[in-house]
Order: structure tokens, then sequence, then C-alpha cells
């Protein structure tokens, strides 16, 4: 009666996963600094272990790791929301915000109170 397909089956490298995982690990880290899109220490720090991450696999070699890691960085820059947080203590309180800012800088301000 038809074209009977198969249902797609994406093969996965397990490898290339845990690798994937281990770095988005290292960006969630740095991004913990404030402002590390311009700190160039975090950068410099994100480079290092992706590089490391990258370089444990033996799937590629020395000439390409820069290049590597400059590109995840780079993505990570563009795609990853901005955020902040900080406590201001008020009186008694202690304020605590984070404030997330999208790719397109819309905002979402959290704000949590202790008494």
């Amino acid at each position: 009666m038809g074209d009977e397909r198969e249902p797609y089956a994406a093969t996965l490298d397990g490898g290339l996963a845990d690798l994937a995982r281990r770095i988005d690990t290292v960006i969630e880290e740095q991004r913990a600094v404030i402002d590390w899109r311009e700190n160039l220490n975090a950068q410099r720090e994100m480079r290092r272990d992706i590089k490391r991450l990258v370089r444990d696999t033996g799937r590629y070699g020395e000439d390409g790791l820069d290049e590597i890691a400059r590109r995840i960085i780079e993505a990570a820059r563009r795609r990853l929301p901005v955020s902040e947080r900080g406590e201001v203590r008020f009186g008694d309180a202690l304020v605590r915000y984070e404030v997330v800012r999208s790719p397109r800088r819309h905002k979402t301000i959290e704000v949590t109170v202790d008494a």
C-alpha cells in the first residue's frame, strides 16, 4: 500500500556525547563569573579546560585544538543568556537577585528575600 519506511534512528557516539556534557559543565562553571563574555581570564580558563577535554579523546590533533575551543566559546557567547547574580542587605532582610538576559537582551529578574 505505500512506501513503508523504517523509523529514523540516530546512532550517537557515546564518547562524543560524554565530551559534550563535560564541555557544557566547563561552560556552566565559568558562566558564574559576572561578565564572563568580556572577562579574558574566564575565557582563557574555558579554552584551557575545553582543549584538555578534547585532547583526552585522542580524536583531534594538537593543530586544531585552539580553533575547536575558540568556536565552542564563540557559540556559547552568542547563544547562552547573560546572567548576573548578587545580594543586597536592606535593613534586616537579605535580598538575593538574579538577572538573566537572553541573547536578544530581554530580561527576566528573579528576586528572593530572606528575612
